[in-house]
């Protein structure tokens, strides 16, 4: 039933129910509330981005708030200021609510960006009569004007583009010869102006314009100096009236007068140079007036002279000297010293001097004559090489006696005579022990008392020089070789004999053996007890040979003896091969026979069988294992040649027969998928297991007292639930087992039965439900941040926003064959697995519109001004609902997708949509044009009667 009530407030309802003679009453209070008229105030136009708010309640003890692009001092008070985030028209919503009751009402405020221009330079110097000005952070239309000392500048200036260019090169009159600057002021005052509300500002820029002197330093702008000063000639005409300086800016330098064109400037030689002996520097000519300045640049060189030192004077013996100058300018890094020599005097017109090289601090000469000699030596600055001086020095060359004392010789024997070559002076042989004929005479006979090089010396004099030259000769002794083997001991066995004896041959006597067959090795061939070995068998002969003398010069002084012919027989070398063991009870031996007859034998024959004792690689086998077996470690097998006339060689091989190991495996297969099963060798006990899991991963492994990896915690990171494996088992004597393989069950991820909800609008809509009517499955929230708290048992979960959510699950594993052996393992039966499941959106409602291109937006003329709107708005399946405002304060609900509306007055009209969820209000969203529609009124024209 319905109820009206004459007031707003808090009514009592009493409901009655009869039976017979019993009754029964309940009472309910009702809260009556007057529904609220919201009014935002009138829309206005404000320059800058600050407004006022002016709302006004409805209803007494009402609240309210504020909301749209801006920020509020006040959200909640009708009148308040509100500082918009965008210039424009910005839309104020005023929402007024009594209890559960409300309304809200728009206010439309245009915001116009007010002016804010500033200038880049507010003061500014320039020379002449033009600069540049410039205003930036322009929004609006604006202009420049121009002031000198208060009052508008007269001639006006010429603004190269134009008064109202941001940027622009601004040229002003002449002004009288005898004034050399003036100050102008240029204001720029800038407009904007929307719905006749207009907003103005100003900057404003100094610029003092000076008459521009000119300097130049003159006709030429570089210059080459050798030395430390030099004079300017700077050219002052037509700017004298400007004050002149020159300026060094890199070098420290002195000036007999810095103000005058023709100054004279000298560096300082000691610090200038630096380590290059140059120094090129500018110096800047400036005329100055007031803050206009000229400036033009002389570039000099200074290179610093050298003192040119060509050293001492000298005498020397020969035509050949070393002349050695001292640079002044040192050589550095940057700088390499650089200097000439030539001939200044020499003793006789016709003479001649070679100097090799002419150019450097030392160079060699030879002169072709005898004498007195002077050379000048000429020192460069080698940047500039026409800056030099030159020094002399004097040298007496002479002549040295040219003498041979004769060619060095040896001499077999005592006595010889000398070949020595006098140069034209006094001459004569220096003592040296031995015995002269006649000591001044260069080809006397000599003998000397004992063997070996000595040395002879002739020597001549001429003045200061001497000459002297030596000759070494060498005597040598005369040999006697002798054999002292016997010839009852000329054979041997195999191919090395060590009996070749002979006689020593005494001191600086060389002896060797010797023997015409090819590729005979003796053990020192010196020797004089030696062993020879020959390449064949049979009969060889052996010479022993003494020699003396120069070692370029064999058979100088010689003597031979022999021949000794030695008789070789062949011996057999036994080789029974390597030590051997062999996997099982069986295997072959691998002897190397040589020479003669070969036969196999063992001590062990009760418990071996050689096959054929006469093949070096006979098939062997044994009755036991030698492995662990304390009587029968291994077995020694003998190899036996016989080349006859006893010439016999045996060797032994020892062999082993050891056990070959099983490669059987025993396998758990994982409790959970993903998690590692256990695989172990069923004999565990073997120093070396070779396994491959393929694809698995070790997870760990455990090995047994000999160090085997026996069993293995093994994982795959695939989707297969079979997994093939293999093992290869090897012992400690190295015996492989046979390959096994096998195959690995893993369990697989159960399926969950789970329902998603999708979050509608993303209004944490979304949810999450599962199924497990069996109960085999517990499931726990991990979110941190939405639902319930984080290991929470769930089996549903509502209100969640669009997002990604872990969730973990806990299941007996299937395996219970294996229950015990996981619980004693890992410490649980249960699989633990995190799954994760994504909330997405839906029901997003967006809001699209234009105009139609039918509609001619040119030509709308009121009252008949019919604009076709197109609703293009994507609904994303869900109930929805349209609300059409026309900027007109006609409104129409209509979801159509064109939608036709008439204005009836001139203006500019805003209009815009705002779609909605049927069932859920609050997801909405709204379309605005980007620009007004134009409507004209209609326009009337009287047209008179001229009769």
């Amino acid at each position: 039933m319905s109820v009206i009530v004459g007031t707003y407030a808090d009514q009592e309802f009493t409901f009655s129910v009869n039976n017979g003679i019993c009754a029964g009453t309940d009472n309910v209070i009702v809260h009556f509330l007057e529904t609220p008229t919201a009014y935002a105030g009138d829309d206005y136009t404000i320059c800058g981005n600050v407004a006022s708010l002016t709302a006004v309640k409805s209803v007494s003890g009402s609240t309210g708030q504020w909301s749209g692009n801006g920020s509020f001092s006040s959200a909640s008070n009708p009148e308040t200021d509100v500082t918009a985030g965008s210039f424009g028209e910005v839309s104020f919503t005023w929402r007024e609510n009594v209890g559960i009751c409300l309304d809200e009402d728009n206010v439309n405020i245009t915001f116009i960006q007010e002016p804010n221009p500033t200038v880049t330079t507010v003061y500014d110097n320039v020379c002449g009569n033009t600069a540049e000005i410039e205003v930036v952070n322009v929004t609006a239309s604006g202009s420049w004007a121009a002031y000198y000392e208060g009052a508008p500048l007269s001639p006006a200036p010429d603004f190269e583009s134009g008064v109202g260019a941001e940027i622009t090169n601004v040229t002003i009159g002449n002004y009288p010869a005898d004034e050399y600057s003036r100050t102008i002021e240029f204001i720029w005052t800038e407009t904007s102006q929307q719905n006749g509300v207009e907003c103005t500002a100003s900057a404003t820029t100094w610029v003092t314009f000076s008459r521009e002197p000119v300097a130049s330093v003159g006709p030429e702008d570089a210059a080459e100096i050798c030395g430390s000063c030099f004079t300017f000639n700077a050219d002052t005409t037509g700017s004298g009236w400007a004050i002149g300086t020159w300026i060094s800016p890199n070098v420290i330098a002195t000036f007999d007068d810095e103000n005058i064109p023709d100054a004279e400037v000298c560096i300082d030689p000691l610090g200038s140079y630096g380590d290059s002996a140059y120094v090129s520097a500018p110096f800047i000519w400036a005329m100055r007036n007031t803050g206009c300045t000229s400036v033009d640049t002389m570039f000099l060189t200074f290179y610093k002279q050298p003192e040119a030192n060509a050293g001492l004077d000298d005498k020397i013996c020969g035509p050949d000297y070393e002349l050695g100058a001292v640079y002044s300018l040192v050589e550095s890094a940057n700088y390499s010293p650089s200097g000439m020599w030539s001939v200044y005097e020499k003793p006789i017109p016709s003479s001649s001097a070679d100097i090799n090289p002419t150019s450097g601090d030392t160079v060699n000469v030879t002169v072709s004559h005898y004498g007195e000699w002077v050379f000048q030596f000429r020192e460069n600055n080698s940047n500039l090489p026409s800056c030099y001086t030159t020094d002399t020095v004097r040298i007496e060359f002479v002549e040295i006696p040219i003498i041979s004392a004769g060619d060095d010789q040896d001499v077999c024997g005592t006595g010889t005579q000398m070949q020595g070559t006098p140069g034209g002076f006094n001459g004569t042989w220096i003592p040296n022990g031995m015995s002269y004929d006649d000591y001044n005479d260069p080809t006397t006979e000599v003998s000397s008392p004992s063997y070996g090089a000595i040395d002879f010396i002739w020597l001549e004099s001429n003045d200061i020089c001497s000459a002297k030259d030596t000759v070494t000769i060498t005597f040598w002794r005369q040999p006697e070789a002798t054999i002292l083997t016997d010839l009852e001991d000329s054979t041997t066995c195999g191919y090395t004999f060590c009996n070749l004896r002979a006689e020593s041959p005494g001191s600086e006597i060389t002896g060797y053996w010797y023997t015409e067959s090819p590729a005979t090795m003796f053990d020192d061939p010196f020797d004089v007890f030696a062993c020879a070995t020959v390449p064949t068998y049979g009969y060889h002969d052996f010479y022993w040979i003494e020699e003396t003398g120069p070692d370029l010069e064999p058979g100088f002084c010689t003597d031979t003896a022999g021949p000794l012919t030695i008789h070789f027989i062949e011996t057999p070398v036994a080789n029974a091969g390597i030590d051997t063991l062999f996997c099982g009870y069986s295997g072959y031996l691998h002897a190397f026979p040589s020479t003669g007859t070969g036969v196999w034998s063992t001590p062990s024959e009760e418990v071996v069988e050689i096959e054929s004792i006469n093949d070096p690689e006979s098939y062997i086998e044994s009755d036991i294992l030698n492995t662990g077996n304390p009587t029968y470690p291994y077995f020694t097998l003998i190899w036996t040649e016989d080349a006859s006339n006893g010439c016999t060689d045996k060797d032994t091989v020892h062999v082993i027969f050891a056990r070959i190991p099983i490669s059987d495996m025993d396998i758990i297969p994982p409790k959970c998928f993903g998690e590692p099963a256990t695989i172990a060798a069923a004999e565990d006990t073997l120093q070396q297991y070779t396994w491959n899991f393929f694809t698995g991963a070790i997870d760990s492994t455990t090995n047994n007292m000999a160090g085997g990896e026996y069993q293995n915690f093994v994982y795959w990171n695939s989707e297969d639930t079979l997994h093939r494996v293999s093992l290869i088992a090897t012992n400690s004597w190295g015996c492989q087992s046979p390959i096994t393989i096998d195959t690995v069950h893993e369990p697989s991820i159960p399926d969950f039965n789970v329902t998603l909800f999708s979050d509608t609008c993303m209004l944490d809509k979304g949810g999450i439900i599962f199924e497990d009517t069996l109960g085999n499955n517990a499931f726990y929230w991990l979110d941190t941040v939405v639902g319930p708290a984080a290991g929470t048992p769930i089996t549903t979960v509502y209100n969640l926003p669009t997002g990604d959510y872990y969730i973990g699950t806990s299941y007996l594993t299937e395996n219970t064959a294996h229950y015990a052996y996981y619980i004693a393992t890992f410490g649980t039966q249960y699989c633990t697995d995190t799954v994760l499941y994504e909330i997405e959106p839906i029901g997003m409602i967006e809001a699209l519109i234009e105009v139609s291109a039918a509609t001619d937006l040119g030509s709308l003329v009121a009252p008949e001004a019919s604009v076709i709107f197109l609703n293009n708005s994507i609904y994303d399946n869900v109930g929805k609902r349209c609300e059409w405002h026309f900027g007109d304060e006609t409104t129409e609900k209509n979801c159509d997708a064109q939608v036709e509306h008439i204005y009836t007055e001139g203006g500019c009209y805003e209009p815009y949509l705002i779609v909605m969820n049927r069932d859920l209000p609050e997801c909405r969203d709204t379309a605005f044009l980007e620009t007004c529609i134009p409507v004209d009124n209609s326009s009337e024209i009287e047209v008179p009667n001229v009769f």
